[in-house]
């Protein structure tokens, strides 16, 4: 396997976290770092106003750019990631396992946005993974999943291994877009792609990484108001996940906005229904 990680010069903070993170997968390859474009100092589609936004998609496909030809799964990986104590034991089963060869990429985590009957299932699968202690944190994993994401919108390039026959492949695929008006972000494309059939994208389940929690975007997107409670979301299917944290940070996003009705409550509590199966 070859390993890059993708990285701005003017983040030396963001690099010192990311080589500290990577230690944890010394065994798989020695990773190369990539110094990422900057969309503010390209000229490339100076039209676009998320230069950030720009410069990440001219990385990812640069990156797989240098890497066509390669007989060796490749990981590429975002200086935000935070890797877990299971991710270098998963990420050798994917790059081993013949059954892996199915896909074009594996993502060892993704923002998966489902409906909640799929969300349910997320999460029995995740049970059905690992061992719990009684505060529900993961004591150990049992099995390594990867589910196919040609079902669901999702988002994040956090962490993703390319099968080394689909290299030029996937280039070739998300290149076209970085043209489209107006731009749409690589994580959006590869959603796109992958729901289209163009590509076969799986992901881990338990996911086995995730973007840290206290590091904000380089990319210079606005914040939704629904991303927090989704943060939360995403650590929940994360195998390192701290219950009582995000708990903590369910309790402090509970508190209802001035303007919220009858007609809130009772979609969210239908909401809550499903998931808890209460309506089984």
């Amino acid at each position: 396997m070859r390993g890059v990680y993708i990285n701005l010069d003017r983040t030396p903070d963001r690099r010192r976290e990311i080589e500290t993170e990577l230690v944890k997968l010394r065994s798989l390859a020695d990773y190369r770092r990539f110094s990422a474009i900057d969309g503010r100092e390209t000229q490339f589609r100076p039209e676009i106003v998320m230069r950030g936004a720009l410069g990440c998609y001219m990385s990812h496909l640069q990156v797989l750019r240098e890497y066509a030809g390669s007989d060796d799964w490749l990981h590429v990986i975002e200086d935000d990631a935070l890797v877990s104590r299971y991710a270098e034991t998963a990420i050798r089963y994917v790059v081993t396992d013949p059954a892996y060869e199915r896909f074009d990429l594996v993502f060892t985590n993704a923002r998966i946005i489902a409906y909640p009957g799929h969300m349910v299932t997320l999460a029995d699968m995740f049970d059905r993974s690992v061992e719990t202690d009684a505060a529900g944190n993961v004591t150990s994993l049992k099995i390594i999943n990867a589910i196919s994401l040609s079902d669901y919108q999702f988002f994040y390039t956090t962490s993703y291994l390319v099968n080394p026959r689909s290299i030029t492949k996937v280039a070739d695929a998300i290149e076209p877009s970085i043209m489209h008006k107006p731009l749409k972000q690589v994580d959006g494309v590869y959603s796109d792609l992958s729901r289209s059939g163009v590509l076969s994208i799986g992901c881990l389940l338990p996911f086995v990484t995730i973007p840290r929690p206290d590091v904000s975007t380089t990319i210079q997107v606005s914040s939704l108001p629904w991303e927090a409670p989704l943060d939360v979301m995403d650590g929940a299917l994360y195998v390192d996940r701290d219950v009582a944290s995000l708990r903590e940070r369910l309790r402090r996003l509970a508190v209802p906005p001035p303007h919220r009705s009858a007609t809130h409550d009772i979609i969210g509590d239908t909401y809550r229904a499903i998931l808890t199966g209460r309506l089984a």
